[in-house]
């Protein structure tokens, strides 16, 4: 029989072990501190920002000459693709040479205005290989018909909480069928070149936060990630964080896989947070609500502006269209992936709601990080318990969570809640070197800097998108 006594020492050991898992989460590692940028002082945000109102970040002269080619970009009304098209017509493309393919039209404001209004745009399903071939059959102008065509593929389906097998046609359906579709409908209509959008997160390795009593962090609770070229990019599902980053690997490698001489592909892979426009999730979400509730102010992540992002798709472009002559000491750029950041060691959590607090008087709440792990275990099994039983919401009328709440999962905490170090020099060497000769224009906080001061041009009210054209997915709002 149970006794008080008994259920009491129970309690009290969990408890004990719940605190110590939560002190666990919140550790820095002295290899993370090594690897953090410092963190970012009040008066260093405000004079960067003043410098950037002052003197605004232009990266046209950045940006490889213009080509005498056509321009398919997939996922254009997105976050990258948006900039790829941006930059396209600043470094000279016609606008009748480029078009847009997405599942619906920009609602971004810069690509509503100048000759990015008159760019092309087809709408498609990417999961659909007639909407798809459809879209990239639409006639061209008479003067560009001829032209040589690039593809970048930049859309995908992002759900970074799901890890159970049994959900994973909820991003595959998009990110590798879609994948397929495009590079079929691509070398249908004679493509020669196309550049995907991959992502960092493919380098994730699963975490398990339910730390031993004898341990002082997770095992993984630092990870620094491998140049692509030398990373096991494939591996067994339950070596993945979530199902996102297992169908992210997938299209990589069918990209890669695809590369010959008469369709020369290539992927870039942007580590690890995305962020640059009034809708996306990193900074902008912030602004629209005025506060933050966070359990990672002390971790550490790379991050990487959109336009740095589009620059690297550009250099990308233009190694494919003229290659380098083949070197016994380099790699040729075709067939490979490349991992960029912004050009700066990363910053932590903190430094990013600071940067919020000064600019725009965001509100920061602290919430500890063995609540949140619990509630992610919770929606979880929720989740899973909807899509095993579905008479309960038909019968019950239950639905699954959506918008934020959704994302409180724990594929989401193990690839927020841990300390991310990734590398940009494979991308960084010159092309005749097996690189790219990348080097992001903006860092971190200029980009982030740029994006406030773009937040209160635009104003408050345009609104935030957890889903949208850039992730392959209808919006929720």
């Amino acid at each position: 029989m149970v006794t008080p006594y008994v259920i009491g020492v129970f309690l009290v050991l969990l408890i004990l072990y719940l605190w110590h898992v939560n002190n666990g989460l919140k550790h820095v590692p002295e290899e993370a501190r090594k690897l953090s940028a410092p963190e970012w002082t009040d008066e260093q945000i405000r004079r960067t920002y003043r410098q950037v109102c002052e003197n605004p970040i232009d990266f046209t002269a950045h940006l490889p000459p213009a080509l005498q080619r056509r321009y398919v970009v997939v996922g254009g009304s997105g976050l990258v693709g948006g900039f790829i098209v941006l930059h396209l017509l600043a470094r000279g493309q016609p606008p009748e040479s480029i078009r847009i393919v997405d599942f619906r039209k920009p609602v971004r404001t810069d690509l509503g205005r100048g000759n990015a209004k008159d760019v092309q745009f087809a709408q498609a399903d990417i999961t659909s290989i007639e909407s798809t071939t459809a879209a990239f059959e639409k006639p061209w102008p008479s003067k560009v018909a001829s032209l040589p065509l690039t593809v970048f593929h930049t859309a995908a389906a992002i759900r970074p909480g799901e890890r159970s097998i049994s959900l994973i046609n909820r991003v595959s359906k998009v990110n590798v069928t879609g994948t397929e579709n495009v590079m079929s409908a691509a070398k249908k209509v004679g493509a020669d070149i196309l550049v995907a959008t991959s992502s960092g997160s493919i380098s994730i390795r699963p975490v398990n936060f339910w730390i031993p009593p004898w341990k002082k962090m997770p095992d993984n609770y630092v990870q620094v990630f491998k140049d692509p070229d030398q990373d096991q990019n494939i591996r067994p599902h339950g070596a993945y964080f979530a199902n996102y980053a297992m169908t992210k690997a997938q299209a990589e490698d069918l990209v890669l896989k695809a590369n010959e001489p008469s369709f020369r592909t290539g992927v870039i892979r942007p580590a690890c947070q995305v962020y640059g426009n009034r809708h996306d999730l990193c900074i902008s979400f912030h602004m629209d609500r005025g506060k933050i509730e966070s359990w990672i102010a002390h971790c550490t992540q790379n991050s990487v502006h959109a336009a740095n992002i589009s620059l690297a798709h550009l250099l990308y472009e233009a190694a494919l269209a003229h290659p380098p002559p083949p070197s016994p000491t380099s790699t040729p750029p075709s067939g490979r992936a490349f991992a960029i950041t912004d050009p700066n060691p990363p910053p932590t959590f903190n430094s990013i709601y600071h940067l919020l607090e000064v600019l725009r008087r965001c509100q920061t709440t602290a919430l500890p990080p063995i609540l949140m792990l619990l509630l992610a275990h919770g929606i979880e099994a929720y989740i899973l318990t909807l899509h095993a039983l579905p008479f309960l919401g038909r019968v019950l009328g239950l639905r699954e969570p959506t918008g934020l709440i959704a994302l409180v999962q724990p594929g989401t905490m193990m690839s927020s809640c841990i300390h991310q170090f990734a590398s940009g020099a494979q991308a960084e060497r010159a092309v005749e070197q097996g690189g790219l000769g990348y080097r992001g224009v903006c860092t971190t906080l200029e980009g982030m800097c740029m994006q406030v001061r773009e937040f209160e041009v635009e104003g408050k009210g345009a609104g935030w998108d957890i889903g949208g054209t850039a992730l392959g997915i209808p919006a929720k709002k």
